[in-house]
């Protein structure tokens, strides 16, 4: 393995497209096997549907208490205006991002061990891991929050290794990622905890790195570009998928509400 990490680079591809394929063959004869759509995934089959046959905005115009996260179904939409069935279009993005999952978890944990062949076993691991194989068959958005969280690790370690300018693209998974789940509210605390572990790293190269004005300009910046690239990628969120201001409103409504029950 080590001796694979030292050849070149469009050598180096080659373990990560066989993880893809494989994973991509095993989610596929997986569902193959059992097609069947969940109670869940009628739900989020209905509404790509629905959005098919009039639009995203007018859908959203016509159902105003719309809480769900436009990212897969509007997805699934779009493929399915391409001429893939609604019923499998969902699950193609499905089975599309649950193989990619096992790439990003590979490059992230090669990323952490480099010396080590855990990476390969790990990504082997989720290739054929059941529960993985199961939310890549469903018709819901479970698989795509999957991919963005893990590909937001990706890049955190990549900020904390490298350069300061990998939170743009932490932000930018941030965002997709609160766009499949509303859970990915709490990435942006994961994000403080690399910014931190970015000042610790100096810190063991630097003995009077916490005293050092760079590093923590270097923090301050860091914050700032991933919230900016956060409300930027929101916005584009927002005019590709066609939602209405109400559907703001709706959401800052159930965080209001869910923040006042937690005291």
């Amino acid at each position: 393995m080590n001796r694979y990490w030292q050849c070149g680079a469009k050598q180096r591809w080659g373990i990560p497209l066989v993880l893809f394929f494989l994973s991509f063959a095993l989610r596929l004869a997986t569902w193959h096997q059992d097609p069947t759509i969940s109670r869940d995934g009628v739900r989020y089959c209905e509404r790509t549907q629905k959005i098919v046959q009039i639009s995203s905005a007018a859908y959203y115009r016509e159902n105003p208490l719309t809480w769900q996260p436009p990212f897969f179904v509007g997805c699934a939409s779009a493929c399915a205006r391409l001429g893939i069935p609604v019923k499998f279009s969902g699950v193609l993005l499905n089975l599309i991002f649950g193989a990619g999952s096992v790439i990003v978890l590979y490059f992230a944990l090669h990323r952490l061990f480099p010396e080590s062949q855990l990476a390969w076993y790990a990504a082997i691991c989720a290739a054929f891991a059941p529960a993985l194989l199961r939310l890549s068959c469903e018709y819901q958005r479970e698989m795509s929050y999957f991919f963005f969280v893990v590909l937001f690790l990706y890049f955190c370690i990549r900020f904390v290794q490298g350069s300061d300018y990998w939170c743009i693209g932490s932000a930018a998974a941030t965002a997709l990622g609160y766009l499949c789940r509303f859970e990915a509210v709490i990435l942006p605390l994961c994000f403080l905890a690399a910014v931190i572990g970015k000042l610790c790293r100096r810190q063991q190269r630097d003995p009077d790195g916490w005293r050092n004005v760079k590093n923590w300009q270097m923090a301050w910046i860091a914050i700032f570009l991933f919230a900016i690239t956060v409300g930027v990628a929101l916005v584009v969120g927002t005019v590709a998928f066609q939602l209405p201001w109400t559907f703001w409103q709706r959401q800052f409504s159930r965080w209001q509400c869910r923040f006042l029950n937690w005291f």
